[in-house]
């Protein structure tokens, strides 16, 4: 017998994929609240694994919600986004310049305007 060819074979319409279920997961802010008070409550009497695993979460990730508690304070209850340590523009004047004007020995012009005084050291700073 001959092999199937494609008009002998049944038409079947096209699949189109299911889409899976979206999760609705609880934000983060919740879960950081229901640690906070679960370990306020259980820190003397649980293990702070067993805390993590009731609130459902991963005990690296609870380290580092605590890690924020300590530098945040408050803020720390809410999701924050990163901070900053560098902010606004890189400075046009290297640090060796900026001690040349803060420096009396180097800068005796130190008491006069900044106009002044960058003529004087000869730095090629503007004011803002």
């Amino acid at each position: 017998m001959a092999p199937a060819t494609r008009s002998q074979r049944a038409q079947s319409p096209p699949k189109t994929p299911t889409r899976s279920p979206i999760k609705r997961t609880e934000k983060s802010t919740n879960r950081r609240y229901r640690f906070f008070l679960a370990h306020e409550e259980r820190a003397r009497v649980a293990t702070f694994k067993s805390i993590c695993d009731d609130v459902e979460i991963t005990t690296p990730c609870g380290r580092k919600w605590f890690k924020q508690r300590d530098q945040l304070k408050d803020l720390a209850w809410h999701t924050t986004r990163k901070l900053s340590h560098k902010l606004g523009p890189k400075p046009k004047a290297t640090k060796e310049q900026i001690q040349a004007l803060v420096d009396l020995e180097k800068n005796p012009v130190r008491d006069q305007p900044l106009a002044a005084q960058i003529t004087f050291l000869q730095i090629d700073l503007k004011e803002r």
